[in-house]
């Protein structure tokens, strides 16, 4: 077993990825990185007692190319005796109709196409191949945009039915992995094209800062991402542990009780304002720093009975007595 293929294991094994007799949907582009990743399962598939499924997502974004990354999957599976569904969309038209970027409409419809074709075939998790330089250029574009420690964790080794089992490799260790391997990956051009955040902190950015300050500079990120990521841990943990005694529940609804918020750090407050708005709004739906920062202000301030503010999504925060 190779050097890539050892790493892989033990850390599959660390981060409790993948079990005995699981089912998993690889999420398969065509490029360096799905196509090892799904090279590698199947390598383990006997190891592991594993059913692979593999899903493609044609955006239609790259005309006859795009077309021919969708045949060459098709091909790569059914020549290794894997099922694999492809899906079709319009991205460009989508966006439009949207009023989204390309980048993210084709990242909605490829994830609903993802998640529907996991309830289909009956997987347990889906696999994307979200490397270490795909953390450190997250890690980036969340500090630049503005983020607390939720949004340094950025990519986690298992969020509910996604699993990453290559977030532990550089790109450059793929892409030596695909050559020993003998496989001939496709390549998308727009990635080579700085017209979005992530590809200009991939072609520019994060070059200049290996040159200019740290060769090692998406390590670094990768373990503020990790630390971050078990700091995060650690608060949810005591949120949990805190919930019962700051909050009330009266009529189906809850609420936070002023007296008992009072008395918890500031890191606690904020992550429980965050919690109540979201177990209102639904998840997906996040308070901003401003946002928490005058709720939780005024529920310090003493001065906060009567009063009410606006918050994103039409919902509304009442202050009461206590």
């Amino acid at each position: 077993m190779g050097r890539m293929l050892e790493e892989a294991v033990r850390y599959a094994r660390a981060q409790d990825l993948l079990h005995p007799g699981m089912h998993v949907l690889v999420a398969c582009s065509g490029g360096p990185d799905s196509l090892a990743l799904l090279d590698m399962l199947l390598q383990l598939r006997r190891r592991f007692r594993l059913v692979l499924t593999a899903a493609h997502f044609e955006h239609g974004i790259r005309g006859a190319s795009s077309a021919e990354d969708a045949r060459f999957v098709a091909a790569f599976c059914r020549e290794r005796e894997v099922p694999c569904f492809i899906g079709h969309g319009d991205v460009p038209a989508f966006a439009k109709a949207q009023g989204k970027s390309v980048e993210l409409a084709a990242r909605e419809l490829r994830y609903a196409f993802l998640w529907q074709t996991l309830e289909r075939c009956g997987a347990d998790v889906l696999a994307t191949a979200h490397h270490a330089d795909d953390q450190a250029e997250t890690v980036l574009m969340r500090i630049l945009r503005g983020t607390g420690l939720d949004g340094l964790a950025a990519m986690k080794p298992r969020e509910g039915k996604k699993i990453r089992p290559l977030l532990f490799a550089r790109r450059e260790d793929i892409l030596g992995y695909c050559q020993e391997r003998g496989l001939t990956p496709r390549h998308d051009a727009t990635n080579d094209i700085s017209d979005c955040t992530r590809n200009l902190l991939r072609l520019k950015v994060l070059p200049y800062l290996r040159q200019s300050c740290n060769p090692e500079v998406a390590r670094a990120l990768c373990q503020l991402a990790e630390l971050a990521r078990v700091d995060c841990d650690y608060l949810e943990q005591q949120l949990e542990e805190s919930w019962p005694y700051l909050t009330r529940e009266e009529d189906g609804r809850c609420s936070i009780v002023l007296i008992a918020f009072q008395r918890r750090h500031p890191a606690l407050q904020r992550r429980a304002l965050r919690r109540l708005y979201t177990g209102i709004a639904g998840m997906g739906r996040d308070l901003g720093f401003s946002h928490v920062e005058e709720l939780r202000l005024l529920a310090l301030s003493g001065q906060a009975t009567g009063k009410t503010m606006e918050l994103p999504g039409g919902i509304e925060a009442h202050f009461t007595y206590d």
